[in-house]
């Protein structure tokens, strides 16, 4: 209803930060970076309110956006194994139906 058109219209004109995934449909997860060159970056920095994760690739073309509070994502990738990720970073792989989980933030 209305008053969902306007919450989103409220987070959109917020703070807002973007990643790209290109490669969901061979893993089927995304990749979300804790650490770069071994300081805290990525997730554990940002200062947006809420992450949008574009899913891009074969299947998905940027069509898919999966929105969750920056909190929310600190959240699933906290107790997570973390991996190499490009260049000096490391972060954790994060299934897609993780992202659509409920959440126990005892």
């Amino acid at each position: 209803g209305e008053s969902s058109e306007q919450r989103l219209a409220s987070i959109l004109n917020g703070t807002v930060e973007v990643k790209t995934h290109k490669s969901v449909k061979r893993y089927g997860n995304v990749f979300v970076e804790v650490t770069d060159r071994g300081r805290p970056s990525g997730i554990m920095t940002s200062k947006a309110k809420w992450q949008a994760q574009v899913l891009e690739g074969e299947g998905y073309d940027g069509e898919v956006v999966v929105l969750l509070k920056t909190e929310r994502l600190r959240h699933i990738v906290e107790d997570k194994y973390y991996i190499k990720g490009g260049d000096a970073s490391t972060g954790a792989k994060v299934k897609l139906s993780e992202l659509l989980q409920p959440i126990n933030y005892e």
